[in-house]
């Protein structure tokens, strides 16, 4: 009997051993699966091992692996439960937690993914993937919220439970890739769960409105691997297509001819590094460029974009970079460009809405701007990507894995423009600024059939962007509803701001205001500005100036005070206030009549000067007279509109007196307008004070005194812009207000004077000037300064009053005196910076360099303006050994080209 209990022991001991090292042997051969991405493998032998295991500790990594398995093949909803059920038992582990809650957000419940990465970064305050993505859900949840008329379609006719992606015209037809089962023996795909894909033609179907009729594309261009992303070069009658293989598991771009309907003689594609990833192509109008997505070394991680020069032969190029703009450390896939001008790619490290969304970014001069989210519906909390445009870039197609169970990709269609803004706005009646609802809304382009809408309940109205593609055109909204009159707007073809339209219903006596817009370079008119309209008893519109700069605003209550305010793109903003007649009588406000209704706006451009005028200073001295506060206050008014901008104050003299004499005069005549300008409250960073003495004059060798007189002036350039100051939320100026709050501001200061005792004269209202229109065209001056009045003492900067009238313009001589030696200045050592970038134009920093902004707010970034080009430059290091230390670290940033220059301190 203790014979029997013996052996019996025995056996079961080489039993529980044997079903160990089995399960060992199990979870080995799972392993090996995954690791070789045959991921629907390695889910059926976990589950298999889950369901035997007993122990804890190794049911906790099958959990996670079988969770990890369904999120690679893109099965959210079944890796959710994996995960859900891992964390409960593994609450620290972060890395877990952080794919959970974006499975959560990839499936829609944005909600309860906001609140994991929430949790997330309470225990990691500072990790800039969990606020990205806090970001990411709160951009999604104002997405969601916005009312869209916008449709999309799926194209069910050519889609199937696999995926269908990678699209492309090709003459009449859809290219596209599918992972679709042909027949009973296509093979499965290990990683996907799904076919190999292959690529596929439809026609469009006139009666279902859709694509139809798949067939396979014939020739050798499909193989028994993965194909995918397909472009067409019509010149070289040569297609550039994806094809992904195994040992090594790696994507190549590979192109193809096209002879006698099929697609033989295929050939790899040299991009120069044969270990790393290429695929997605796109060839640019011309068939000269090549766009891709690669993970060769020197992006910023993950998949990033690229381009490289196609040659006549269909040979290409060494690939460069498309830079910090548009590429992130996450993946940026599936680009499209259109002609040169705009680029389309899919991405998950921009904010967006989850997963890949879509983004664009219109390239000027070779640089990209910030990509823009093309939003809903096109964008969804999946992943979308691989977009077309139609030719007449009015719709498209897009691929999206949304609304699938198992999240297969699926080919939806839309039908709007999304690279021009829609035109929103609400119409409202001026008296009550109650919303007007059924107003008819008739949009004209000349040549072209108009469009009409009406206005919801809300007073708002909306004109898709595809209705005004053609930016040559004049474009016009007329608004129409019976009691009110109708008004008529001129538009430009890209109109970014919602729109506020007042409609009038015809009572009482109005005046009208008519201006015109020029520009103050080249004193041509301005087409397409903006210009808005505030006033004290609550008028609030906004106009465009048409072909010949000419704007007008009717129905303008009279005895009120208005703030004009004009702007165009490239423009240096403009503003003033004006205060409107008391008459019994309907008067037309415009320059003919006596009031300040005209703009000159100041282009954007480097070293062209405009002169200041009216600028006055005591004989022989840098003292400035009373007389030049007009024209100072202008400058300062301007200033303040255009926070941003950083101007040099040159100062200039007539030949007349020693050369060295007129020299340091103008140096210090420009630091007293400096000095001005400061205690008018600008900014001494955005101020530079150069004199020129007689070395730049307007005549050379005057002989008359107003010749002299010409000479003798003070002018303003556009040096740069001053870099935005680095918040919690991203950059911003350090403005106590916005613009919207400042006129309120200006209005309710005028409200509260006009209640006393009508006396506006010293009424303190911001930064502008108020010209009071009493008994017709008596105009009182009066100051605008946040605060208190900029009081001003004959030229000093002390505590004083009132504001004396321009006389006509005087002559001043400058003379020397018998001794004087000018001032030789102290040698400085040179300073050394790193340069970055150069180009012809000036750009926005805060989007050239978004990547390397800690470094931009420790360091500075100064434009170093030479031979027409802007030079870009961080930093001021007193050695050659400190700017080569941060070079190195922005070369690892994505800056691969910048270098170190000596400038002269």
């Amino acid at each position: 009997m203790k014979d029997f209990i013996k052996y019996s022991i025995l056996i079961f001991l080489l039993f529980v051993v044997a079903f160990v090292k089995g399960q060992n042997n199990q979870v080995l051969k799972a392993d090996a699966e995954f690791k070789i991405k045959n991921y629907a493998n390695a889910v059926s032998l976990y589950q298999k091992i889950l369901e035997a295991d007993k122990g804890d500790i190794e049911k906790n990594l099958i959990l996670k692996k079988i969770g990890e398995c369904y999120r690679e093949m893109n099965q959210y909803e079944s890796a959710i439960k994996y995960y859900e059920n891992y964390i409960s038992r593994n609450p620290e582990d972060n890395v877990a937690k952080y794919h959970y809650a974006d499975l959560l957000f990839k499936t829609g419940n944005i909600i309860k993914a906001r609140t994991n990465f929430l949790e997330l970064k309470e225990k990691s305050p500072g990790n800039p993937e969990y606020e990205r993505m806090i970001a990411c859900c709160n951009f999604a949840i104002s997405e969601t919220e916005k009312p869209n008329k916008q449709q999309i379609k799926n194209q069910e006719l050519i889609n199937t439970e696999q995926s269908e992606f990678g699209l492309a015209f090709f003459k009449d037809k859809l290219i596209f890739a599918s992972m679709r089962l042909t027949d009973d023996y296509s093979s499965i795909h290990g990683r996907t769960n799904q076919g190999f894909s292959d690529f596929f033609s439809a026609g469009f179907d006139t009666v279902f409105n859709m694509f139809n009729n798949t067939e396979r594309l014939s020739g050798n261009i499909n193989s028994p691997f993965n194909e995918g992303t397909f472009t067409y070069n019509e010149g070289l009658n040569t297609a550039f297509f994806t094809q992904c293989k195994k040992n090594p598991d790696l994507c190549k771009i590979l192109k193809a001819k096209y002879e006698k309907n099929k697609w033989d003689d295929i050939k790899e594609v040299l991009l120069g590094q044969p270990d790393y990833n290429f695929a997605h192509p796109s060839l640019s109008s011309d068939g000269a460029t090549l766009y891709f997505a690669s993970d060769l070394p020197g992006g910023l991680g993950g998949k990033d974009l690229w381009k490289a020069p196609v040659f006549p032969d269909g040979g290409v190029g060494d690939p460069v970079h498309l830079g910090n703009s548009v590429n992130t450390p996450n993946d940026d896939m599936f680009p499209l460009i259109i002609g040169d001008s705009i680029l389309f790619f899919a991405s998950d490290g921009h904010i967006g809405m989850g997963g890949l969304d879509i983004y664009y970014s219109k390239i000027e001069n070779g640089l990209y701007d910030r990509p823009k989210n093309v939003g809903a519906p096109i964008n969804s909390t999946g992943d979308d990507f691989s977009i077309l445009i139609n030719p007449d870039f009015v719709g498209g197609y897009f691929c999206s894995n949304r609304n699938n169970t198992e999240k297969s990709d699926d080919v939806f269609a839309f039908f709007h423009n999304i690279i021009l803004d829609d035109i929103t706005g609400k119409v409202i009646d001026s008296l009550t600024l109650q919303p007007i609802s059924d107003v008819k809304i008739t949009y004209s382009t000349e040549g072209v059939p108009k469009i009409i809408v009406y206005s919801d309940s809300l007073g708002v109205f909306y004109i898709p962007g595809s209705s005004h593609t053609n930016c040559d055109k004049k474009h016009s909204l007329a608004f129409e509803k019976e009691g009110y009159l109708l008004k008529n707007v001129i538009v430009p073809c890209n109109v970014k701001e919602e729109m506020l339209v007042f409609l009038d219903d015809g009572s009482g006596i109005f005046h009208s205001l008519l201006g015109n817009i020029l520009n103050k370079n080249t004193g041509l008119p301005v087409e397409g500005a903006m210009v808005t309209i505030k006033s004290l008893k609550g008028l609030n519109d906004t106009i465009f100036t048409d072909a010949n700069g000419v704007f007008s605003f009717n129905k303008i209550p009279r005895n009120d005070y208005i703030i004009l305010r004009a702007s165009k793109e490239n423009y240096l903003k403009d503003s003033r206030a004006l205060g409107t007649p008391d008459e019994g009588k309907s008067v037309t406000m415009s320059k003919k009549t006596g009031f300040d209704t005209d703009f000159d706006l100041i282009p954007i451009e480097f070293e062209v000067e405009f002169e200041i005028e009216n600028i006055y200073y005591e004989f022989d001295k840098a003292r400035l007279l009373p007389k030049s506060k007009t024209s100072l206050d202008k400058l300062v008014n301007l200033l303040n509109e255009n926070p941003r901008v950083k101007i040099q104050l040159n100062s200039h003299t007539d030949e007349r007196g020693g050369n060295a004499y007129n020299l340091n005069l103008s140096h210090r005549r420009s630091a007293s307008v400096v000095t001005y300008l400061v205690g008018a409250g600008i900014n001494k960073t955005r101020l530079i004070s150069r004199g020129f003495g007689e070395t730049q004059p307007e005549i050379k060798n005057a002989k008359t005194e107003e010749e002299h007189q010409k000479n003798r002036r003070s002018a303003f350039e556009i040096v740069g812009e001053i870099i935005m100051a680095k918040t919690g939320t991203g950059y911003s100026l350090d403005i106590p207000e916005t613009r919207s709050s400042r006129d309120d501001k200006i209005l309710e200061n005028l409200r509260e004077a006009d209640n006393q005792n009508n006396d506006f004269s010293n009424v303190e209202v911001l930064d502008l000037k108020i010209k009071a229109a009493l008994d017709n065209k008596v105009d009182k001056t009066v100051d605008i300064e946040s605060g208190e009045l900029l009081k001003i003492n004959r030229g000093e900067i002390t505590k004083t009053t009132p504001v004396v009238p321009v006389s006509k313009k005087e002559d001043i001589k400058e003379e020397e005196p018998t001794s004087l030696t000018p001032a030789r200045p102290a040698t400085m050592a040179n300073v050394y910076r790193i340069q970055l970038l150069a180009t012809s134009r000036l750009i926005d920093i805060d989007k050239q360099f978004l990547e390397i902004n800690d470094l931009v707010e420790k360091h500075g970034i100064f434009n170093d303006k030479e031979n027409n080009l802007n030079k870009y430059r961080l930093g001021n290091f007193n050695t050659k050994d400190q700017a080569s230390e941060i070079k190195e670290l922005l070369k690892q940033r994505g800056f691969k080209d910048c270098f170190v220059v000596e400038v002269k301190k």
